[in-house]
């Protein structure tokens, strides 16, 4: 009688007890299988069956046999059935039923099943327009957590795996965090989306172009969580027909909402809004007004060098898709909004559509103003109010004898401010309740001057005017100023000062040094800071440097463990002339460094003659004419939040750190390097030592190593441009050749081809915040 058995443990323990060889030969085969149920998981991922032959023949073997396309059975392996599967996509679950047999015993049925692979997100683009994207996103999870982009196909085709792009991505993400100065994981908290959304629409894309939109899940501590799921489409052609719009307005506390919807997407068109006032100085007929006065702002801009053709200025003001923008008006005045489809020559085309509206009025206020001044210096001193409420009121000084103010009655000086000031100027001086640390800085010295405060909303005096008047002190002698120090909040590259003079009268520079600085050391450094930094022009540099009465401020890039001192010299604000000697403080040492754990590489790939590369190709390798054609590649271990690379002009000593330690490099490193591709091109001079330097920056400020190289490149050891033409090109936008504290880098960086295509990240509405709806942007002209 034949046996069958499901293999078990048990089973097989009491088989292996049996010693009698002559005994099994003599019994009937038997075929036990470890499971006859297996599920495969919907990615596919093989399953295993233990199979056990007792009293087997020395010439047999187990046979398969499976009828289902979709499923692959292997006995290859002694004693193990392999089961596998692709990853199930058909949507539903799939079985099937396979039998495994050896010689007379019965077959034994095993029946197999795979649930439906439900992809954990799925893009699907539904329509297109000139220059926009319908698409919706489907999510397994509801709380499942994504990102999405559009780029240009071409930037898209040219990256060779899911991981280069999400690299990339990340780099581009940490720019962007730095830029705002937050962090990566702040940054990613903005933009990240949750669950799923239909209807969804991407615009601002040029009409008749190739696009690639991706997604994939990612966490807030950047953790990439699905592959790269994408779908490409191509922008329909522009609409050359005639426009109509639709003009819609809300106001809310004197802020007009402001949406205009064209009705085709794709087609450039201008916009704006002017008081009732303004455009009646400019005529009555609408579209005599619109045209005359785009006439005159290009004539205006044309005149003061804003802009160098009537193109650029087509560029600034042209509109495409619907608007969405608010505008801070004037109380009970009348708006006309308008928009008219253009051309590139800033000429109207047909008729322009307009709507009229009317602002809501202005209230008076009760609030009771209390106006102090106090404690005057050389050229500031203290305002301090009292209010009876939070209604917002304006606070304005000018000397005694330039206004006349004790003069004038309350409409007067409102009229005098608003005339000279207008309501731009005047919004950095609006205060809303006490006012306990204020002061005006920066004055004449020895001068009266008077101080108005009254209740102001949308260019309306809302209050009567309170005044106050107070005096200046007279300056003293430069030779007699004192300056006291306070340096805090110091760290191994940086440190916190202030500075304070005795005397306010007089502009003066500081900066930290070296312990054992001169002042003549000090005095040349002033003199580089004007030529290098501000191209000798004094006036640039005294706006930008000199300071007046108390300076705050952090310095970076020093070097850890090393002493500093601060310096301070009063400078003659007109002439230059240094006024007294350089005043030096105590002497303080900066902290041991705690480096970031990450280590960076920096690979210098063939290079090539960037005249033959211009020679060879017409109009795309130019700016390497004299140049070698020089490709770098970066590469970086460990958890960095930002990176910086560049090559600099090689200074003796400059590849020993212990000539110059890597914080002399951190500020140019910085200011000067590479830092959202890992992979660009550089020109360089010939026969010219050079360093490639690199530094890498964790989440917690912290900074690596820098990595150095030293090289030059010869135009004996440039590869064959054959080695090149018809790849891609990547290239960086120009940038200035000064380097701080150090010589300027030789190699200029070149236009980036990654910037034409239009990288957009997208942050898709919050079901709980219809302000995140639309990003709105302010559009106020002066007029």
């Amino acid at each position: 009688m034949k046996k069958i058995f499901v293999y078990a443990a048990a089973v097989l323990a009491a088989l292996s007890a049996v010693s009698c060889v002559g005994e099994k030969l003599n019994q009937d085969p038997e075929l036990h299988l470890s499971d006859t149920e297996v599920v495969l998981s919907p990615e596919g991922t093989m399953q295993k069956i233990v199979y056990e032959i007792v009293n087997a023949a020395s010439d047999a073997s187990v046979a398969v046999s499976c009828d289902a396309d979709w499923l692959e059975v292997s006995t290859r392996k002694a004693r193990l059935i392999e089961i596998s599967a692709s990853k199930n996509e058909t949507g539903k679950e799939r079985t099937a039923e396979f039998t495994v047999s050896y010689r007379e015993v019965e077959p034994v049925l095993v029946k197999v099943s795979q649930p439906a692979w439900i992809a954990p997100i799925t893009l699907t683009v539904t329509g297109t327009e000139s220059t926009s994207v319908m698409f919706s996103v489907t999510t397994a999870e509801d709380d499942f957590t994504w990102v999405g982009q559009v780029v240009g196909k071409d930037w898209f085709d040219e990256m060779e795996s899911d991981e280069q792009i999400f690299q990339e991505d990340m780099s581009y993400y940490s720019y962007q965090a730095n830029d705002r100065n937050i962090s990566v994981s702040e940054y990613l908290a903005t933009i990240l989306n949750k669950g799923s959304y239909s209807g969804l629409q991407y615009g601002g894309l040029d009409p008749s172009s190739d696009y690639v939109i991706y997604v994939y899940g990612l966490t807030a501590e950047g953790m990439r969580t699905t592959d790269i799921y994408h779908a490409g489409f191509t922008t329909n052609e522009p609409y050359d027909g005639p426009l109509e719009f639709d003009i819609e307005i809300s106001e809310s506390s004197h802020v007009m909402d402001i949406t205009i919807t064209p009705s085709h997407d794709g087609v450039m068109y201008y916009w704006n809004i002017m008081d009732e006032a303004t455009f009646k100085e400019w005529g009555e007929d609408v579209n005599e007004v619109v045209q005359s006065y785009i006439d005159y702002e290009i004539e205006d801009y044309l005149y003061y060098g804003d802009i160098s053709s009537p193109g650029e200025y087509y560029e600034w003001y042209s509109s495409m898709g619907t608007e969405n923008s608010q505008f801070e008006c004037l109380g009970s005045t009348r708006y006309i909004v308008f928009a008219a489809k253009w051309g590139e020559d800033c000429k109207i085309s047909g008729d322009v559509e307009y709507v009229w509206y009317d602002s809501d009025g202005v209230k008076p206020s009760d609030n009771k103003i209390t106006l102090t001044l106090s404690n005057p210096s050389q050229s500031s001193f203290d305002v301090t109010t009292v209010t009876t409420n939070d209604d917002p009121y304006v606070v304005f000084s000018e000397p005694t004898s330039v206004c006349r103010w004790d003069t004038m009655d309350d409409q007067e000086i409102f009229d005098y401010i608003m005339t000279n000031y207008g309501t731009w100027f005047i919004t950095d001086y609006i205060c809303s309740g006490n006012l306990t640390e204020a002061r005006f800085y920066d004055l004449r010295v020895d001068t009266e001057y008077t101080v108005v405060a009254f209740g102001y909303e949308a260019g309306v005096m809302t209050t009567s005017v309170q005044r106050a008047s107070i005096s200046t002190l007279s300056a003293g002698s430069p030779s007699d100023c004192e300056f006291s120090f306070n340096v805090n909040s110091v760290g191994a590259t940086s440190a916190n000062v202030t500075v304070t003079p005795s005397d306010d009268a007089y502009y003066y520079y500081w900066m930290l040094y070296r312990a054992d600085a001169t002042e003549s050391d000090v005095k040349s450094d002033i003199e580089r800071v004007i030529d290098e930094l501000y191209w000798g022009d004094w006036e640039e540099f005294r706006y930008g440097e000199l300071s007046r009465g108390t300076s705050s401020g952090t310095v970076d890039y020093l070097a850890p463990e090393t002493e500093y001192k601060v310096a301070a010299v009063i400078i003659d604000e007109n002439t230059g002339e240094y006024l007294t000697e350089v005043i030096f403080s105590d002497v303080f040492k900066t902290k041991a460094m705690t480096y970031a754990n990450i280590q960076l590489a920096a690979k210098i790939g063939k290079y090539y003659d960037g005249d033959e590369l211009a020679a060879a190709v017409e109009d795309t390798y130019d700016q390497y004419k004299g140049y070698a054609y020089l490709p770098v590649s970066l590469m970086i271990d460990g958890d960095y939040a930002e990176y910086y690379y560049t090559i600099f002009a090689y200074e003796d000593g400059m590849d020993d750190v212990s000539v110059y330690p890597d914080s002399y490099l951190y500020s140019s490193l910085v200011r000067y390097g590479v830092y959202y591709m890992t992979e660009v091109n550089f020109r360089a001079d010939w026969d010219t030592p050079l360093l490639l330097a690199a530094v890498a920056i964790d989440h917690n400020g912290n900074y690596s190593r820098v990595f150095r190289k030293k090289f030059t490149v010869t135009r004996d050891e440039a590869s064959p441009i054959t080695d090149l033409i018809g790849q891609q090109v990547k290239s960086m936008e120009p940038s200035g050749t000064d380097v701080s504290r150090l010589s300027g880098p030789v190699l200029s960086r070149v236009h980036d081809k990654r910037s034409e295509c239009k990288r957009m990240t997208f942050k898709l509405p919050s079901l709980s915040d219809d302000l995140e709806r639309v990003k709105r942007e302010s559009r106020m002209r002066k007029h």
